[in-house]
């Protein structure tokens, strides 16, 4: 998780049962707090875990292996958007979500 996200800054992470309980409460408690938290996660989410995020990721990563050199900047245009993530979704029979 800590790889995508920010734990305590964009998301909560608990080891056991008795931790997650303990974090429902506490920011249930703290619903100020939790807003905050829930903002920034959904921020990083929708700026940097896109299909075009993944999609420049993944040609760097072939690139790096193959030697291929692949043009990134055109990758970066290919423009999907959430909407059309969905019907690309909708159309393998993947669950968008």
């Amino acid at each position: 998780m800590q790889h995508f996200f920010e734990p305590w800054r964009e998301v909560t992470v608990f080891d056991s049962r008795k931790e997650l309980v303990e974090q429902v409460r506490y920011y249930l408690a703290h619903a100020e707090e939790c807003r905050e938290l829930a903002d920034r996660g959904y921020q990083r989410a929708h700026r940097e875990h896109t299909y075009q995020a993944r999609l420049c990721r993944l040609l760097e990563i072939v690139s790096e292996h193959t030697g291929l050199r692949l043009d990134l900047a055109v990758a970066a245009k290919v423009g999907l958007t959430s909407a059309s993530e969905s019907r690309v979704l909708s159309q393998t029979g993947a669950n968008p979500a």
